[in-house]
């Protein structure tokens, strides 16, 4: 037998056991999110009964559902892995924290983050996104993606407008019956559907009250908003939505 294709059958199989090894080695946790600060009546739901009320300091696992009444709020902070970007579900909103991932990789902890806003409106703030994170949110209408490469604070609402007062995001939008667009949205810009839907600068008299509803808020900028120009931002990659159903007989 030849010696040699010994050597390189014996050198692959460890080559294989190594990569299984590592792929195991660098499985991701599952984060949480913190409650910091509750206004009104909220509750959440992790899957195993009904709804719970929601209080002070309570951590909430991936794969819960948060959920504000009228006149209420709840502002979290979501742990991964000591990352600690900000959450804020303001009143009749349903959120799903539906995937709170990290993953250490060398110095980098690399998270990917996804929610799910069914009805209502969040704010958020999210630290610089280290290379290979994602963070997603998804509405009824499209998704959301945060490109990262600087802090952004973003004010979504499941109706599907999507306002970014800091960083750059992606909102890929589906309006009923017409197929998907691919919108990129700047630092101080709106996207607000309608039937001329595109992408506008936010009125400068309102940056300061959407920055004092986020948590982790900073001073409004004093200068007016800088117009829409420049080179694209790429976009992250975003899950697909599915096509949109449609129901016969009607």
């Amino acid at each position: 037998m030849n010696k040699f294709g010994i050597i390189s059958r014996t050198v692959a199989c460890g080559l294989a056991l190594a990569a299984v090894a590592l792929a195991s080695s660098a499985q991701a946790d599952s984060g949480r999110a913190q409650v910091v600060g509750v206004k009104g009546a909220a509750s959440y739901s992790d899957g195993t009964g009904g709804w719970n009320t929601l209080t002070l300091g309570k951590s909430v696992m991936a794969g819960s559902k948060i959920r504000t009444d009228a006149a209420s709020e709840a502002d979290l902070t979501l742990d991964q892995g000591g990352y600690g970007s900000t959450l804020s579900a303001k009143e009749n909103t349903t959120v799903g924290l539906t995937k709170l991932d990290f993953n250490k990789v060398g110095n980098d902890n690399v998270t990917e983050t996804s929610l799910d806003l069914s009805a209502g409106r969040i704010t958020g703030f999210v630290k610089k996104l280290s290379t290979g994170s994602k963070y997603e949110i998804t509405t009824p209408n499209g998704i959301f993606g945060v490109v990262g490469k600087s802090d952004t604070r973003f004010d979504i609402s499941a109706s599907g407008t999507v306002r970014i007062i800091e960083g750059d995001g992606v909102f890929v939008y589906t309006a009923p019956g017409a197929a998907a667009v691919t919108l990129q949205i700047p630092t101080g810009s709106q996207f607000v559907p309608g039937p001329t839907p595109g992408v506008t600068v936010i009125p400068a008299t309102e940056i300061g009250t959407i920055v004092g509803q986020t948590p982790g808020g900073v001073t409004p900028p004093s200068s007016p908003n800088p117009p829409i120009t420049g080179p694209p931002v790429p976009p992250p990659t975003l899950t697909q939505l599915p096509p949109p159903q449609t129901t016969s007989g009607q």
